[in-house]
């Protein structure tokens, strides 16, 4: 059995329990009430280190009324695995901290959703029927992604993912099952010396950005967001109502109220609340809270028997908690979203996703919204997980490297210059090429008014700094596309434009897609028309071409996940239209061959 926790602990210093776990000294498996009530107790005075796995369809033990999916009479819906010391503790976890296990397994994991988008529409649509008959609020509702495997470990998935997102990680491993949670949200945290609780639901998500200007106009958005702010103080309140159960009196607050907090990928909306219980204990916080209100809905007894109709399998670790309890010190417990579970009589790795859907909601955007959060798993595509390093900090740059620069010279001017040349300026920090500004200044500034039909105008720059320009006639276009999955190379290959394009290696003009979501052109973006709208691909292994920052811009383009099968699904029906942009031929609409 193998272990690691990284749990945060709020408090005035925020401070970092980093736990690595080998060897329990026992382990206590519950599947009833009376038990569970006793096991709890125990734990929570215990002197040893406990580490503590409770399953969604654990909610019957506190409440039978609280409906879930029947589960295999095997998996053990509460797990207590006790530990006299852990085998490394930080309070801090190290930037270079890796594991030195060679014989860690690189797993390839393909995940793809279990039902299709026809029947999550459906399922939100029968959700948003139950809310006009007053059966509940709002409805947390989930669907599951699976990949084949039949690797019990798979700690370097956790490695890699845990690298780039959560606060509130753990790698589980033992004889039964393997746990991969990355997860971002606190169920909640308990001080066992003042009796103090706090929790600190998350509803309201956008992503980020390496775009500057688009990352700011997408914290704002939530920010000001009232749809956002509605579903969250709506979890709010389910929260202070459950937690009024158990705490002092006057005690439950709500400190803070629409926070936006900044993750790898998406910001979040969270709020805390806090509260003192007085004599009460570890097993009453769980009676009153679980499972989180975050992952329901509300009200929640009803609502959880809306979820147990509708969703096709039991949501297991997915949605329940996965705590740490330190002996006279704290008890901490996440809401295991963004987490992997593999079942070792099983053949696939399970991923849920899932979104709080309410009468106001479409259903073709929250199935969209799960394919996008789902995103935190192309990590598994990046480079370092199929090499199972991290790109050396003493790399070297190809001998023959350059930046490049492709514009449109047309009416005497360098279209979209200003982008053209803030571009290159920034790709020739990030490689720490040194050139002669002036020269290249001189480039951009020189006069074109000698051309009398549109040209194509190159600049290169290499690993040197020398600088290199041409003018040449505008290349013949392709018209037709086929659609390829890519094979990614390091990050910064696709993020600037260089010489190294290994990435986009193909016959004749191409289409991208990562599996779950359509990418970009070989020679440009995509941009797609549907209803009237244009949209263009947001994910971090793409180029941001010149043209699409420009449209963005001028509000002329909307930037958002286009997940693959309903691209495929909208182009093979006549729904949308597809275009190349680039900053050279601009906008040219595309026929897609699709085998």
């Amino acid at each position: 059995m193998r272990a690691e926790i990284n749990f945060k602990y709020i408090d005035e210093i925020e401070r970092t329990y980093h736990y690595k776990l080998t060897h329990p000294k026992r382990i206590v498996k519950v599947n009833d009430a009376v038990a569970l009530q006793s096991a709890l107790r125990e734990a929570e005075a215990s002197q040893d280190i406990v580490l503590v796995t409770m399953k969604y369809e654990a909610s019957k033990l506190f409440d039978a009324r609280l409906k879930t999916k029947a589960m295999h009479n095997a998996h053990h819906l509460v797990k207590l695995y006790y530990f006299d010391q852990p085998d490394e503790y930080t309070d801090e976890v190290k930037e270079n901290d890796t594991d030195t296990n060679t014989d860690t397994p690189q797993v390839a994991l393909d995940f793809e959703f279990m039902h299709d988008k026809a029947h999550i529409i459906q399922q939100i649509q029968a959700i948003q029927h139950e809310i006009r008959l007053g059966n509940t609020y709002q409805v947390n509702y989930t669907t599951r992604l699976t990949a084949a495997n039949h690797e019990r470990n798979l700690y370097h998935v956790y490695q890699q993912l845990a690298h780039h997102h959560g606060r509130y990680t753990a790698y589980i491993e033992d004889d039964e099952e393997t746990i991969v949670s990355i997860s971002p949200e606190l169920f909640f945290q308990y001080d066992l010396k003042s009796k103090s609780v706090l929790t600190k639901p998350m509803k309201g998500t956008m992503p980020t950005s390496t775009d500057a200007m688009r990352d700011k106009k997408n914290y704002e958005f939530l920010k000001q967001s009232t749809k956002d702010q509605a579903e969250n103080v709506m979890i709010v309140d389910l929260l202070r109502n459950d937690l009024s159960k158990i705490a002092a009196q006057s005690s439950v607050r709500v400190p803070h109220l629409f926070t936006i907090e900044r993750y790898a990928s998406v910001y979040q909306m969270t709020s805390t609340i806090t509260a003192n219980i007085g004599e009460h204990g570890l097993y009453d916080i769980f009676k009153a809270l679980f499972p989180c209100g975050s992952i329901t809905g509300a009200p929640k007894q009803s609502t959880m028997s809306i979820i147990e109709r509708l969703e096709d399998t039991p949501r297991s670790i997915y949605c329940g908690a996965i705590g740490l309890i330190v002996p006279n010190e704290v008890a901490i417990f996440n809401v295991p979203i963004r987490t992997m579970e593999y079942q070792h009589d099983s053949n696939a790795v399970v991923y849920g996703v899932g979104g709080g859907i309410t009468i106001d909601s479409d259903a073709v955007l929250e199935y969209e919204e799960m394919v996008a959060k789902s995103n935190v798993l192309k990590y598994l595509d990046s480079p370092s997980y199929a090499t199972g390093v991290s790109i050396p900090k003493d790399f070297h740059l190809p001998k023959d490297f350059h930046l490049i620069e492709t514009m449109r010279l047309e009416a005497g001017q360098i279209q979209r210059k200003d982008y053209h040349q803030a571009r290159l300026i920034k790709a020739l920090n990030h490689f720490n090429i040194e050139c002669d500004t002036t020269q290249l200044n001189q480039l951009f500034e020189q006069s074109f008014d000698h051309l009398d039909t549109p040209q194509m105008y190159r600049l290169t720059v290499s690993s040197s700094g020398q600088i290199e320009s041409a003018i040449r006639p505008m290349p013949t276009m392709i018209h037709q596309a086929s659609l390829k999955r890519m094979q990614f190379n390091e990050q910064q290959f696709h993020q600037y434009k260089t010489s190294v394009r290994s990435q986009y290696a193909s016959d004749g003009l191409t289409l991208f897609h990562d599996g779950a979501q359509v990418l970009e052109f070989n020679i440009g973006n995509l941009m797609i028309e549907r209803d009237g709208q244009y949209i263009t691909s947001a994910h971090p292994y793409i180029l941001n071409g010149c043209m699409r920052q420009s449209l963005i811009d001028n509000g002329h383009l909307i930037e958002q996940a286009i997940p693959l099968q309903s691209f495929i699904d909208d182009y093979v029906s006549g729904r949308l239209r597809i275009y190349m942009i680039n900053s050279l031929r601009e906008q040219v609409e595309i026929d897609l061959i699709i085998e």
